[in-house]
């Protein structure tokens, strides 16, 4: 007896193939657009703008900014990282209330890296 494909098994197997693939986790760096400081959530903050904001597979940079020393980052929305690299002297975060949480906790590659040096890494 020959096994009967139909579509319904045919998607069911796709899906289950997609989810078992690996997620590319994309870089955003932080550019604070005008002020240095503003919305995590706004993707005009972030380089590149377009799929901007880091999602929660995703590395958020947060780099020295030069003419920006200090500048401070709110939270509108609970917000998931795989990553948060941070090289800025100065930066604050403003939850509040809300969650920022990193997911990337192995040894050799941690959700938080503080003090990189003077920009992003590359």
């Amino acid at each position: 007896m020959q096994a009967k494909i139909t579509p319904l098994r045919s998607a069911t197997f796709i899906a289950a193939l997609l989810a078992a693939a690996p997620l590319h986790a994309d870089t955003f760096t932080w550019s604070g657009f005008t002020t240095g400081s503003g919305n995590f959530n706004s993707s005009f903050n972030w380089i590149p703008i377009i799929g901007g904001p880091p999602g929660a597979n995703d590395v958020a940079v947060f780099p020295e900014l030069g003419v920006f020393p200090v500048y401070s980052i709110t939270f509108t929305t609970n917000v998931t990282n795989q990553q948060a690299q941070i090289s800025a002297p100065d930066v604050n975060f403003n939850l509040q209330g809300f969650t920022y949480t990193l997911t990337d906790v192995s040894e050799t590659n941690p959700g938080l890296s503080v003090g990189l040096g003077g920009g992003p890494p590359s």
